[in-house]
């Protein structure tokens, strides 16, 4: 589904393709229920600042305080002098380590409730709270357990009757029940070649992943925010509090000009400021898009589990449609005397550290190379090869994706991280590399 918003209205909502590639069922784009993943965690967001409109949260409020204020059954583990605010949880950057076994349920009976389960599967913290971005599904079901609590509702019924009902998203759901089965895609998988039906599996945090929507719906949200919260006689926030989740709120290197507001990711692309988040979940892989200046938001959802898909279509429509008349070619600057420096492998800060699941580092890190000309190349098993254009000062620039990216240089002069506006790769020390762990496995 492809579903466009200007100016107070929908452009555009359509669907293409098959909700069951099987049966042939042809997508609605009314009412063909999409899991739109970690685009749930822009609605999540949109909730925590009602609450903050009405003072019963704070952003800047350290997230144990808020928690044992509301009596939760847990606190969590710190370990730095810094604390953990509530802004953290949001938006990625409270240090969690990294888990992914035992997140969802097939028999969806077998859900606990979240309070419950994050009480007993909360991930240690591990790294300082900004240090750098680190994605983190836990630390924003946190902030949406606080919803519940300082709300006094459950998490899925406060977010229908004051989200999804103003602003008339009838069919969105923030979890599967009966009374939409009908209507939810199947989600498929591409393998070997065939595409092929993947399971429903229930996610244990709702406010992280596991919302459905239609394109009909999210065109409501996009709409909503667009129009500083509201939509008709409907408003579901006011502008200053709207303002503020498309406000730069954590930037990891102030040279890239791209970091987090709350619950969305920002930044420029062709002159033109954006607030964006995407989500995969077994089968389905989305994308919401907004030019907050310009009023305009563009929402995929596709029901085979292709990120790229998405990445085309967002790229090409502001190529289109938003192109920088300005835009010129852009000549690498020689590197060869630091090449050395930045050469080597990285691997993503988002893994686990304390558990069975760091065995999957093994097969996910990152190289980056030279290719002689000025460029670097960044590759990972399994994927295309990125080039990044060196702009010189630790710079790298994406052409193709405008997209940049900056190298953390530590005391001792040598390179720690590469930084882009939401993820941060560690430079891997030589005994820390895959090569040598394989050699004994």
């Amino acid at each position: 589904v492809v579903t466009i918003v200007k100016d107070g209205r929908v452009l555009i909502n359509k669907g293409y393709g098959y909700a069951d590639a099987e049966k042939k069922t042809p997508i609605d784009p009314a009412r063909t229920l999409f899991r739109i993943a970690s685009v749930s965690k822009t609605i999540n967001a949109t909730a925590v600042m009602q609450l903050v409109e009405q003072g019963k949260l704070d952003l800047n409020g350290e997230a144990n305080a808020l928690l044992k204020q509301y009596n939760a059954g847990f606190v969590i583990g710190e370990h730095y002098a810094q604390k953990i605010r509530l802004l953290d949880l949001i938006n990625h950057t409270a240090g969690f380590d990294e888990r992914a076994i035992g997140m969802s349920r097939l028999d969806k009976a077998k859900v606990p409730a979240l309070g419950a389960y994050l009480a007993s599967r909360m991930p240690p913290q591990v790294m300082p709270p900004r240090a750098t971005a680190s994605y983190s599904n836990h630390g924003v079901a946190v902030s949406g357990y606080l919803v519940e609590l300082a709300s006094g509702e459950p998490y899925a019924a406060y977010v229908r009757d004051h989200i999804f009902t103003p602003l008339g998203m009838t069919h969105s759901r923030v979890e599967w029940d009966e009374s939409i089965a009908g209507d939810i895609a199947q989600g498929h998988k591409v393998s070997g070649g065939q595409v092929k039906p993947v399971p429903y599996d229930h996610f244990c945090l709702p406010p992280a992943g596991a919302m459905l929507s239609s394109g009909a719906d999210m065109a409501q949200f996009m709409l909503a925010h667009l129009q500083k919260g509201q939509v008709g006689d409907a408003r579901i926030l006011g502008e200053t509090h709207i303002n503020e989740m498309h406000r730069m709120q954590y930037e990891q290197d102030g040279r890239i000009g791209a970091g987090l507001g709350v619950g969305f990711f920002l930044g420029e692309l062709n002159g033109h400021r954006y607030s964006e988040h995407g989500g995969d979940l077994n089968g389905f892989a989305s994308r919401i898009w907004m030019l907050p200046d310009d009023g305009v938001g563009i929402f995929t959802s596709c029901n085979v589990d292709d990120g790229a898909l998405r990445g085309a279509i967002m790229g090409q429509f502001m190529e289109r449609y938003f192109s920088d008349p300005h835009k010129q070619d852009i000549t690498p600057v020689e590197v060869a005397n630091e090449s050395a420096k930045y050469i080597g492998a990285y691997r993503n800060n988002r893994y686990a550290r304390r558990s069975i699941e760091k065995l999957s580092t093994l097969m996910s890190e990152f190289y980056l190379s030279s290719d002689g000309k000025g460029n670097l190349l960044l590759s990972w098993p399994g994927g295309d090869p990125k080039k990044f254009t060196t702009m010189g000062n630790g710079v790298l620039l994406n052409v193709r994706e405008n997209e940049k990216a900056a190298f953390r240089i530590g005391d001792d002069g040598a390179v720690t991280h590469l930084l882009t506006g939401g993820a941060a790769f560690e430079r891997l020390k030589w005994y820390e590399e895959a090569w040598l762990h394989k050699a004994f496995t």
